[in-house]
């Protein structure tokens, strides 16, 4: 009876570690804040950087005083951290904070290809004529957008010590100047578990 019995406490214990270590998941919303995880770069981060850089350059009198909303092209954000950091996915964050507020117009200078495959198709007979559209139509940029993403990286132990920066300007398109610059920083701190968890 002492051996069923410890037998059965045995498989018990077995069953509850096996059903601890299964894990779970669940949705989040997308503004749920999640760095308690670690010290690397989080979606938090991507979000309030964008958010805080758009605000700013509304502010700037270059786009937020201007009568009629300059165009703005983006020509990309650097990515010189140690990590692999989607730097395009911000440049977008930033450009849909900055036209929703309705200051800026956006100049997507990646999809020209796309746009002039489309536009060598209307001219091609190909098209409807009344549907036809012609070259030399696109808008030109006032502004060019363009920045950089660095990071530090601190270990003592297990303790990890994270800090970004997060560096946009906007320069004139005839002059070269740079009508606004903006960084954005963040410092964040974890530390791992006693088993590296």
């Amino acid at each position: 009876m002492c051996v069923r019995a410890l037998l059965a406490v045995s498989l018990l214990t077995v069953v509850v570690v096996v059903a601890g270590c299964a894990g779970e998941s669940r949705y989040v919303t997308a503004d749920e804040v999640t760095d308690e995880l670690n010290a690397e770069f989080s979606d938090t981060d991507f979000r309030l950087m964008a958010n805080e850089i758009a605000d700013s350059f509304v502010r700037c009198p270059a786009v937020g005083g201007q009568e009629t909303p300059p165009r703005v092209a983006m020509l990309g954000i650097k990515n010189s951290t140690s990590e692999y950091i989607n730097t395009d996915n911000i440049a977008d964050k930033i450009m849909l904070a900055l036209m929703r507020t309705g200051k800026v117009q956006m100049v997507d200078r990646a999809i020209l290809g796309d746009v002039t495959r489309e536009l060598k198709l209307s001219e091609s007979g190909f098209v409807d004529p009344q549907f036809y559209k012609s070259f030399g139509m696109a808008a030109s940029a006032d502004l060019l957008m363009t920045g950089e993403l660095t990071s530090i990286e601190k270990r003592e132990g297990r303790k990890t010590l994270m800090w970004y920066r997060l560096s946009v300007r906007l320069v004139d398109v005839e002059t070269t100047t740079v009508v606004c610059m903006e960084e954005k920083e963040i410092k964040k701190e974890s530390v791992r578990g006693i088993f590296g968890m």
